[in-house]
């Protein structure tokens, strides 16, 4: 799954270029992409060393009875940006929508060749907006439910 949210993340850095937003503090910048966690969530808002960013974190998984079925990854992409006006969810908006678009039109929707969008409850990808944004955040997420290969295992050698 690390290797998943590694190439999920190289492929979004060439995806969030397009989508400079503005940064408290600076002029606009592209969006940092993050693998992991930033901080608790019971922390609050993020802080403003990493906003406007897209955080990619691996949330669940499984593996079916067979090596040969592979297994399954639910990835959460947070989206967090940051105005001086009430329009930071309309830059979580576009920058969603172009993470969106990018991974339906991936050949095949496969990442990195390896990779496969696979469905959840006849769902990709998922996506939703929280009722109350944290003023003036901006505050979106994306599911993306991916195929993964199976480990292989170590081999063993008879004596």
């Amino acid at each position: 799954m690390l290797l998943l949210c590694e190439a999920l993340k190289t492929h979004l850095e060439g995806v969030v270029q397009e989508f400079p937003v503005p940064k408290k503090g600076s002029g606009p910048t592209p969006p940092e992409v993050i693998t992991g966690w930033l901080i608790p969530k019971s922390a609050g808002p993020p802080g403003n060393d990493h906003v406007p960013c897209v955080q990619i974190v691996p949330i669940e998984g499984s593996d079916g009875p067979l090596p040969e079925e592979g297994g399954r990854c639910s990835v959460v992409m947070v989206i967090q940006t940051w105005a001086e006006d009430h329009r930071g969810w309309m830059d979580c908006a576009n920058i969603l929508q172009g993470i969106r678009t990018s991974l339906l039109s991936l050949p095949g929707r496969t990442l990195a060749n390896k990779y496969a969008l696979t469905p959840k409850d006849r769902k990709i990808l998922e996506w939703r907006f929280f009722e109350d944004q944290p003023d003036p955040y901006g505050i979106a997420e994306m599911t993306a439910h991916f195929a993964i290969p199976a480990p292989i295992p170590p081999c063993q050698w008879d004596r």
